[in-house]
């Protein structure tokens, strides 16, 4: 039965279904990684997909585990583990700095693009994982990501195969 619930989130919590407009913000200054982390959070709390206190347990993982979410050189995968039901819904944010800010990492600073994620458990997001992935390893949309105008930002985000 577990099995079969995660794999049913899959096609449930789809990438085009979690980003809207509101939800993307480019070209935008961060003095540093703390500012731009909750720069990315404070979108989802406007949404209402989080309360502020999962801003500030992103913050702390942060300050406790360094930059582990880190992936990729100039981009960083924000999240945190939900504690005290703080992730009402699955949700994202999508963040370009103006100037990349550093957040310690040996390898991949500074980081310029920030996709803040909030899931209420440890399955629902993974359709949206398998999406951000394919996105991240293509060149082209790579591309876009770092350069393009809203419009394409967005119809990269919600016009998935």
């Amino acid at each position: 039965m577990e099995m079969e619930e995660t794999l049913g989130n899959i096609g449930r919590n789809n990438l085009p279904g979690l980003i809207s407009e509101e939800c993307v913000l480019l070209d935008i200054e961060a003095r540093d990684a703390e500012e731009a982390l909750n720069l990315g959070c404070e979108i989802l709390v406007k949404t209402g997909a989080v309360t502020k206190e999962y801003c500030e347990l992103i913050i702390n993982s942060f300050h406790k585990n360094g930059p582990y979410f880190v992936i990729a050189p100039h981009f960083a995968l924000s999240h945190a583990r939900n504690e005290g039901n703080c992730v009402k819904k699955v949700a994202i944010s999508f963040l370009r700095l103006s100037k990349p800010v550093y957040f310690g990492h040996p390898d991949n600073d500074p980081v310029d693009l920030i996709i803040t994620l909030a899931t209420p458990d440890d399955k629902s997001h993974i359709g949206t994982m398998a999406e951000l992935s394919e996105i991240l390893m293509d060149e082209e949309s790579w591309d876009i990501l770092e350069k393009g105008t809203l419009k394409e930002v967005l119809n990269l985000l919600t016009k998935r195969k």
